[in-house]
């Protein structure tokens, strides 16, 4: 993620692929499935380590110590008693600053049980962690839902970005705009790919950007690179190992 005025990177973002020898699996092909069961409690406690892990080996680069790592988190997880335990544990393990981790949930997530994940996700805030709603806007989450949710960032969904130039998702996203910063949230947009779109965010008022225009995925070990010669501002982070192996950082 990229400061939406100045261009400072400020952020990464944990996702994941499925190596099926050459190939590369999307999420949405595999995680609907792991969804189906316990499995992805499993994959989202792999995910979480394998972020944390790399975050503290980033710690004392300095073009990199100060990213924030942002991991995103299935309905099932979120409402799991564990996950609150499961994140302190990792956070301590590896020596991380829980201000730089960021929970993602998708508001279909939060819904489903909103008393008991607002509570869940209170615990999180109150250890430091930060915590965003993903996909904002897809989904039904009223604002009387936004105000008695622990949040701190809100992230447009990627369907509003690319029809941009439509009136309805333009004035739609001034109002997402408008809400988050009333409810005292930063505002994300996600699927950012060309610089109209960043150029119309950006006067929109939304506080950080990202997406391809960003930067492509890259790995891990390639982000000091990257960032010396300039040829990306924000990256999302792609761990790697077991069963799911990561190609590495995107800006998606």
């Amino acid at each position: 993620m990229v400061d939406g005025a100045t261009g400072a990177t400020l952020g990464v973002e944990a996702l994941v692929r499925w190596r099926d020898g050459a190939t590369l699996v999307p999420p949405d092909l595999f995680i609907p499935i792991a969804e189906r069961s316990e499995l992805i409690l499993e994959l989202d406690r792999w995910v979480l380590d394998a972020a944390v892990a790399q975050a503290a080996r980033w710690a004392n680069e300095p073009r990199l110590g100060h990213l924030t790592f942002a991991v995103n988190l299935s309905s099932r997880h979120v409402l799991a008693r564990s996950l609150v335990g499961q994140i302190r544990s990792a956070l301590a393990r590896h020596r991380v600053d829980p201000s730089r981790l960021i929970i993602e949930v998708t508001e279909s997530a939060l819904l489903n049980d909103l008393e008991a994940a607002a509570e869940t996700l209170g615990q999180l805030r109150a250890m430091g962690v930060c915590v965003a709603i993903d996909d904002f806007g897809t989904g039904y989450t009223s604002i009387a839902h936004l105000r008695g949710l622990p949040i701190d960032i809100l992230k447009i969904d990627r369907s509003f970005v690319s029809n941009i130039d439509r009136f309805d998702d333009r004035t739609l996203i001034k109002l997402i705009v408008e809400t988050g910063h009333l409810l005292g949230c930063v505002v994300i947009a996600e699927g950012v790919e060309t610089p109209h779109q960043e150029a119309v965010l950006r006067s929109l008022g939304v506080d950080q950007i990202q997406g391809y225009l960003i930067g492509p995925p890259i790995p891990p070990s390639e982000m000091v690179i990257a960032l010396a010669r300039g040829a990306l501002v924000a990256a999302e982070q792609l761990p790697t190992s077991g069963i799911a192996q990561g190609v590495g950082v995107s800006g998606r």
